[in-house]
């Protein structure tokens, strides 16, 4: 996989509109923009680490779940993520809808 730059890091980070929810961490996405290119390039090996090891350090890999309730019955279950899962979904996206694609 290609390494991740931080032009694309950045870019990733601007997808998510302003008004955007937050994580469970409340954090915005584009609040890392505000990163210098070094914590960002480190922020990045730290992601292309996860992607080796196949998981996120404990301290992010949590995933809360709301349950919503449902105006017919029932509960609508929503997977609140830590902000910098989501930029790395965004940023790893075409990635994997070529993979997908080939």
């Amino acid at each position: 996989m290609p390494a991740p730059r931080v032009d694309e890091f950045w870019r990733s980070c601007l997808t998510f509109p302003c008004g955007v929810g937050l994580g469970w961490d409340k954090v915005h996405p584009r609040a890392f923009m505000r990163l210098s290119d070094e914590a960002s390039k480190a922020l990045l090996r730290m992601m292309v680490l996860a992607e080796i090891v196949g998981t996120w350090p404990a301290a992010i890999g949590c995933l809360f779940v709301v349950l919503f309730p449902r105006p017919d019955g029932g509960f609508c279950p929503i997977g609140l993520l830590p902000t910098i899962v989501r930029i790395w979904t965004r940023m790893r996206l075409h990635v994997a809808r070529r993979w997908q694609k080939d």
